[in-house]
């Protein structure tokens, strides 16, 4: 369980498996985000707050903003954090076309 393997994520930084079992419990773990050099330490969130900001983009997404009043009219956290999720969401999609799932 304790692999010293790297996983290759699709913005091309990179994360030792072992450290991916932290952030999965909730722990603080470290990343490369640049692939290589130092790593960076990120601070652990636990299941319920994941679920909270996972839900908070698919219902943006699905129905648009919380409070329906234009972007510029929300805190200004929401467009960004909404801007970078999109982003995320669609190296993701180009990462699973490039790597198609094994049977």
């Amino acid at each position: 369980m304790w692999d010293d393997s790297i996983e290759w994520l699709p913005d091309g930084s990179a994360i030792i498996v072992r450290e991916i079992v932290k952030a999965m419990d909730g722990d603080d773990f470290e990343y490369y985000p640049d692939g290589e050099g130092e790593p960076e330490e990120v601070e652990g969130v636990g299941p319920q707050e994941v679920t909270y900001y996972l839900q908070f983009f698919q219902y943006s997404e699905a129905f648009g903003l919380p409070h329906g009043r234009g972007w510029v009219n929300e805190l200004p956290w929401v467009p960004d954090f909404l801007a970078f999720m999109k982003q995320r969401k669609s190296e993701v999609e180009i990462w699973r076309m490039r790597n198609p799932a094994k049977d």
